[in-house]
């Protein structure tokens, strides 16, 4: 099973800024450097040995280059088909530089607006290649707001443009193709989910934001054409228990959100799901969610008053979709 995002290891992290702390000013490239390793990197097959030669190097650029201006053609690559250019070089790259901070905030702030109209890249397509620029667009939007939520860089226009555009991708991403032996990981549903996650454990958004994300988590909980295989329901799930956890959205309102989730849309029972693979996919998809936030919220070790009080409510809805 694929572990949850971030796959970035802090070890790596640590090393990059061991090598920032102890480097010695860069000297100037050799007279007879040759143009191929002196150019620039663009996201072709040829480039693929820059890129690993980078990341060997835990991610620190030589002389003549800076990560500020190879991040966005990073961000570029993240549209391609190459399973290893867009998720372990792309994706690993981009994510360890932001973490140390050797990324700029000057530098991050335009590559965020750019990440975020990527969103919107052919969405409402599926089976098509710009799933790949969509998913990692959010993935990668994950971490810009993990570092905005440990130091805000953002102003409070662009926090909500990305949240608008978050919810905006979530709820209309009908790529729901999780991962292929040929072209690795398209995973949207997840990584529309993570994305949700940072933003839901946000202190700059607050109740009305977390109500908005909820609502985005609802359109995706139970798509009745598609059985999740890949981990999809545990990431949504996750995500519930952290605007839950926050405590700013009343019990009611989410128990009122729950039943809705596990109503039967449609239907006078779930019994009736067991007359089409549409419905058994809706139940299928109902209760692996509801298991995972079940879970979730039980075998966390630290909880609180809001999470005792909503408890019950998930029980009733687990209840309503498992006796069947």
């Amino acid at each position: 099973m694929r572990p949850l995002r971030p796959s970035v290891s802090l070890a790596w992290c640590l090393a990059l800024l061991l090598c920032l702390s102890t480097a010695s000013p860069a000297a100037a490239q050799p007279e007879g450097a040759s143009k191929e390793r002196s150019a620039r990197p663009g996201c072709a097959e040829k480039d693929k040995a820059f890129w690993r030669e980078l990341k060997l190097r835990k991610a620190m650029p030589e002389a003549g280059m800076s990560v500020d201006e190879l991040a966005p053609v990073l961000v570029s690559c993240l549209g391609s088909r190459d399973p290893e250019l867009r998720d372990a070089l792309a994706y690993e790259l981009l994510t360890a530089w932001m973490r140390s901070g050797t990324l700029s905030d000057a530098a991050l702030r335009p590559l965020s607006r750019t990440l975020v109209r990527q969103l919107s890249d052919g969405l409402g397509e599926a089976g098509k290649d710009t799933v790949f620029r969509r998913t990692f667009s959010a993935l990668v939007l994950s971490e810009v707001i993990r570092r905005d939520n440990l130091q805000p860089f953002l102003s409070s226009e662009e926090l909500a443009q990305l949240m608008a555009a978050a919810v905006g991708y979530v709820e209309g991403e009908k790529d729901l193709r999780g991962f292929s032996d040929t072209l690795g990981w398209m995973h949207g549903v997840a990584h529309g989910a993570d994305l949700l996650w940072r933003l839901a454990m946000s202190p700059r958004v607050q109740q009305d934001g977390l109500a908005r994300i909820l609502q985005a988590v609802a359109t995706q909980v139970a798509p009745p054409e598609h059985a999740y295989i890949h981990n999809e329901s545990d990431r949504l799930a996750r995500v519930v228990v952290v605007v839950i956890r926050r405590g700013l959205v009343p019990p009611a309102v989410l128990a009122r959100w729950l039943e809705a989730v596990s109503t039967p849309r449609g239907w006078a029972s779930w019994g009736e799901a067991f007359r089409s693979e549409a419905g058994l996919a809706r139940l299928h998809n109902t209760k692996q969610f509801l298991r995972a936030l079940h879970a979730a919220l039980v075998l966390q070790k630290a909880s609180g008053p809001a999470q005792e009080q909503v408890l019950p409510y998930v029980v009733s809805a687990l209840e309503r979709v498992s006796l069947v």
